[in-house]
């Protein structure tokens, strides 16, 4: 619907309102109706205090208008005193503000009705909105912006100069907290530095007392400066050095390094803390890999040599003694370097070369407890040992301040004196034992392992021995000496081919190579592998103090009794190399001197193996007792490698105990043992059983072992021609054997029954 056009037309914009009355203020009413507008339009104030009723065109018509116009009610109560509704009444106020004529005109003009109510006008709506100041027509005057009043001049001044002084107070108070944090930070460097001199100069005298203090010195350092790299490459040095004096198993770091790293370090200088922190961890490869990596950068550090000679040691690499050397050539203060080449040249080099760097070393620091062990080190590794050192007593004593790297030396020593005593007590030996089982749960490399193991053999103690192989094998498979201690082992429990296994790939060139072989040669009746066994070896290794009984066996075993008497025998029985007992025994025994058999027999305490079980099985064969024979060679039998030696023994113990079928079901169970000398010796059982006849075709297609045989393989022959009555062809045979001066029961009988005659023993 249309809204009917306002009755009166409103003037142009700024013009004066035309034939419009003066409104009253006390009749204006500024509510917007309920219905039309969305807005309230505020209060015109009152009338001015003292203004006639008719001074702006009368009240009442003024009120009957607004009234109509906006349909609301009357102004505000006309019953209040002028002065109480008008701001500006009274004396020297100010003049009110003129009404605005767009207003009243606005006012005047009546609104359209819809539905009995006015509703404005959208014009007048707009003027509303302009005059509030909401709305601007296009074209209109924009109202005057606000403006800020000057300050003074002297308050301006006042305000610049506070900014200058509070700028100057800034810049002054900040250069002078520079100054002072670089000088206090110049002074906390000096003190840090002066720490660290000292902590570096403890560091280098390798003493474990130390580690504690140099440990609050590094903290003290870092807390002066924090990001000082000397701090950083001391603090991991120092970490090391605790790997290196007391173990490494907790030790960390990674921190360190990363520390170091971001305060500017140079790579390189902490290559050995990667070393380091893998070989404390038990990763002996992680380590030599790390080696390999920094080997180039770093070969001008000692730390980084002295750390990659541990992880070489480590692994059973040679190449320790050399990293050592180099170490000790960068830096001659570092004293860790210098005990750990001397340890390893002992254990891994030159004994005798160890002892005078030993010697060397306890004259320079002679307040120090590791010399002592050094020189108790290098004459338990030298073979040809004199008289014991007065270190020893001293580092049995002192073992306690003994870095890890020598704390096995005090419990070896005990062992080998408790040994030595040995040879006039035997009781002695149980003092070993002990000491040994100490000494490897401190044993940090395979050589220290192996040799506490050797020592273990020499004890009998299978257990003991083998729990050291397995040390030393588990520090490095590949160490040559554990390998052969391994095999060594195996010897002592007759396990002749777990021993050969142990040392394949290994240069047959190595005395301790060759002591393996010639043993395994030895028990299994071999000249010819026995002597190829020292041929590979050199002159001066066949010499060795060691070597020596093999050796003799060697020529025993070929059939000459002259390489001992005895007294060789008997000052053998007591030797702590290997065989030696053992060939002492078979010349005792080959020779028919049982009472020198049953005098190296009482040595031999405990329970016995196979190889001293089959010895005492013939010392009481040749005795007569033979309940004690048989028990002893059924063990010799059951518990090790069967051999021609353990075989012959077992048949000829049951053939004098009339149990010759017995004898005979022995080469069914063992068909492979012995090659063709076991035809002569079943032939011996099928005779022994009545049989001669059919023993005679079992060697009817044979010739006896030679004379460049071994003499027990000779002996066994003899004994076969002997029980099939062959005197035509044993007669001959048995001669050279008795004429060498074997005249033990077995070449007795033979000759007995071939017509040789009596045999007569010789003189000792």
């Amino acid at each position: 619907m249309a809204l009917p056009p306002p009755s009166v037309p409103p003037p142009p914009m700024g013009a004066p309102a035309k034939n419009l009355p003066p409104p009253a203020h006390d009749d204006l009413v500024f509510t917007t109706p309920t219905r039309g507008l969305g807005f309230d339009v505020p209060r015109q104030p009152p009338p001015l205090d003292g203004a006639p009723d008719g001074a702006f065109g009368g009240g009442a018509p003024m009120a009957s208008a607004s009234t109509a116009a906006f349909g609301g009610a009357s102004g505000p109560d006309s019953s209040l005193p002028l002065a109480a509704a008008n701001p500006f009444a009274g004396p020297g106020r100010p003049a009110p503000p003129p009404i605005n004529p767009l207003l009243l005109e606005a006012l005047a003009r009546p609104s359209p009705q819809v539905g009995g109510a006015a509703i404005p006008e959208a014009r007048d709506v707009l003027d509303a909105l302009q005059i509030a100041g909401v709305y601007e027509p296009d074209g209109a005057v924009a109202p005057q912006a606000f403006t800020w009043a000057k300050p003074e001049r002297a308050r301006r001044l006042f305000s610049a100069l506070t900014l200058i002084a509070l700028a100057v107070v800034l810049v002054g108070g900040g250069v002078g907290t520079y100054f002072y944090v670089t000088d206090k930070r110049a002074k906390q460097h000096v003190e840090a530095e002066a720490l660290l001199a000292q902590v570096d100069k403890d560091l280098s005298t390798s003493d474990a007392k130390l580690l504690e203090p140099a440990e609050r010195s590094i903290s003290k350092a870092f807390e002066l400066d924090s990001r000082s790299p000397h701090a950083a490459l001391t603090w991991l040095r120092e970490r090391a050095l605790v790997g290196l004096l007391k173990g490494g198993a907790d030790l960390a770091f990674e921190d360190g390094s990363q520390r170091a790293k971001v305060v500017g370090v140079e790579e390189k200088r902490i290559a050995f803390a990667y070393v380091a922190s893998f070989l404390f961890q038990g990763d002996t490869a992680g380590a030599a890999a790390t080696v390999a990596k920094w080997d180039k950068a770093a070969e001008d550090d000692a730390w980084f040599q002295l750390l990659a000679g541990a992880t070489f040691e480590r692994a059973g690499d040679p190449r320790a003694l050399e990293r050592y050397g180099a170490a000790v050539k960068l830096d001659p203060e570092l004293i860790v370097a210098q005990v750990l080449v001397t340890r390893a040249m002992a254990v891994d080099g030159d004994p005798r070369r160890a002892g005078e760097l030993a010697k060397e070393f306890r004259l320079r620091y002679p307040a120090r407890a590791e010399g002592s062990a050094l020189v108790a080190l290098a004459w338990t590794r030298d073979p040809l040992r004199g008289d014991e050192p007065p270190e020893i007593k001293e580092v049995t004593e002192k073992g306690d301040l003994l870095p890890v790297s020598l704390r096995a030396v005090p419990y070896a020593a005990r062992a080998v004196l408790a040994l030595r005593a040995a040879s006039q007590d035997p009781r002695a030996v149980d003092e070993a034992k002990p000491a040994l089982q100490k000494g490897l749960d401190v044993a940090d490399t395979p050589g220290i392992a192996a040799w506490l193991g050797s020592i273990a053999l020499v004890t009998g103690d299978e257990n003991l021995a083998r729990k050291a192989a397995l040390a030393a094998v588990s520090f490095s498979a590949v160490y040559p000496p554990a390998r052969v201690l391994a095999a060594r082992v195996a010897l002592l429990g007759a396990r002749l081919d777990e021993a050969l296994k142990a040392t394949e790939d290994l240069p047959p060139s190595s005395a301790d190579v060759a002591i393996v072989t010639a043993a395994v040669a030895y028990e299994k009746l071999d000249v010819e592998g026995m002597t190829r066994a020292f041929d590979a070896v050199p002159d001066e290794s066949k010499k060795l103090p060691f070597a020596a009984p093999l050796t003799r066996g060697r020529t025993l075993l070929a059939g000459d009794l002259g390489a001992l008497t005895g007294d060789k025998a008997t000052a053998m029985g007591g030797d702590d190399s290997p065989w030696a007992a053992l060939v002492a025994m078979d010349w005792a025994l080959d020779a028919g001197d049982l009472e020198l058999a049953k005098k190296l027999a009482e040595q031999w305490r405990g329970e016995p193996r196979s190889m001293h079980a089959v010895r005492l099985a013939r010392l009481a064969r040749y005795e007569g007792r033979l309940e004690d024979a048989d028990k002893l060679s059924l063990v010799a039998l059951e518990t090790g490698t069967v051999t021609m030696r353990v075989l012959a023994e077992r048949v000829f113990t049951l053939v004098a105990l009339k149990r010759d079928a017995d004898a005979l079901a022995l080469f069914k169970a063992y068909p492979n043992v012995g090659g063709p000398l076991a035809k002569w010796l079943r032939a011996y059982a099928t005779a022994a059983h009545g049989k001669v006849d059919e023993a005679r075709a079992i060697v009817s297609q044979e010739d006896p072992p030679p004379a460049a045989a071994a003499m027990p393989a000779r002996i066994i022959a003899a004994s076969a021609y002997a029980m099939m009555r062959d005197a035509r062809h044993g007669n001959e045979y048995v001669r050279p054997i008795a004429q060498a001066g074997f005249a033990n029961p077995d070449v007795a009988f033979a000759a007995e029954k071939l017509g040789a005659g009596r045999l007569v023993r010789r003189a000792k």
